[in-house]
Order: C-alpha cells, then structure tokens, then sequence
C-alpha cells in the first residue's frame, strides 16, 4: 500500500512539474506596427538579460501570428509561473507584467498597446 501511495504521489508530483514547463504561447500581433524584438523574464526580475530573455529572433508583421517556444530557457527559470513580456515595436519597448504563462496558450497585442491572453 505504502508503494502504491509513493507510486501516485510521484506521478501527481511529474505531471505538475512538466505542465510548469510548457510556456510555449502563440503571439498574435495586432499592433498596427512589425514586433521586431521579444523578451520574457520572470515576474519581479529587475533588469532584461539580452542573451537570456530574447525569446525569438526576427520580426512578426503586424496581422500574422507566430508560435512562440522556450527552448533556450534553462530549467531554474522555466519554472517560474509569472512573466513579464517585452515587445520592440514602434520604435520603443512596451512591457507587460505577470502573466501566467504557464497557463497561456494565446497572447495577443492590440493597437492600444493592450494585452489580451487565453
């Protein structure tokens, strides 16, 4: 019995911490403008890291969507539930903050600088 409580505590214990993991979100731009630069960070993280944080390369054209994935985030910050978003577009950042992205899969960006999730 002792086993089998072990058993399903540890498959409870995997399940939660994998679905901490996926942060992966479809962007949608509706901006008016081409996003150029994306950032994420963990909520309550001061400062932006460049080589860290820029989650996709290359521009987003206003009107069209993009798959957005977290290969290049190491494990200790994957496993943070609130992040902060930063978009280059415009000619300036726009940042939003806390944002679950664990529980996301939709983010869209509108051309009142609003952020919509689902």
């Amino acid at each position: 019995m002792k086993r089998f409580i072990l058993a399903v505590l540890l498959v409870v214990v995997a399940a939660s911490t994998a679905a901490a993991y996926n942060l992966n979100f479809t962007l949608y731009n509706n901006t008016g403008y081409n996003i150029t630069r994306m950032m994420a960070s963990p909520s309550g993280n001061d400062e932006w890291d460049p080589d860290l944080d820029t989650i996709t390369p290359g521009r987003l054209r206003n009107g069209y969507h993009s798959r957005i994935t977290f290969n290049n985030v190491n494990r200790y910050r994957r496993n943070s539930s609130h992040w902060d978003l930063r978009l280059y577009y415009a000619g300036r950042w726009h940042e939003w903050h806390n944002i679950p992205l664990a529980r996301v899969s939709r983010v869209y960006v509108d051309r009142r600088n609003q952020i919509d999730y689902e």
